[in-house]
């Protein structure tokens, strides 16, 4: 079977777990409830990757910044052998995700 994800064989062997970070919107009242807080809706991006990242041979783990007050420690504690994934569209949320992309580099783990 071959793997679905674009990587070389030899950049296959060195990571072993894809970590998916959905950062926190910072949501203006188009992502609010009726009480004003931010929604928290799936990650659809993570739930469709992961069975994919799986199949591949690799573990998949989820980092939530919308309901995870420690997320930044989760990024630091990545290894190299980790990928972080993330999806983000462009606006105030980009700012996650950019703060988890750089801390993943300097722990040594693939943004």
């Amino acid at each position: 079977m071959t793997s679905a994800l674009p990587l070389s064989p030899k950049e296959r062997q060195k990571i072993t777990r894809v970590v998916f970070f959905q950062p926190r919107t910072f949501a203006a009242t188009n992502y609010q409830d009726s009480a004003g807080v931010e929604q928290q809706r799936p990650p659809w991006f993570a739930l469709a990757l992961a069975p994919v990242v799986r199949r591949a041979g690799l573990s998949a783990s989820l980092v939530d910044a919308r309901v995870d007050p420690g997320w930044t420690g989760r990024i630091e504690e990545l290894s190299p052998s980790d990928m972080l994934a993330a999806s983000v569209m462009t606006g105030h949320a980009i700012r996650d995700a950019l703060r988890a992309s750089e801390s993943a580099r300097a722990v040594g783990a693939r943004p």
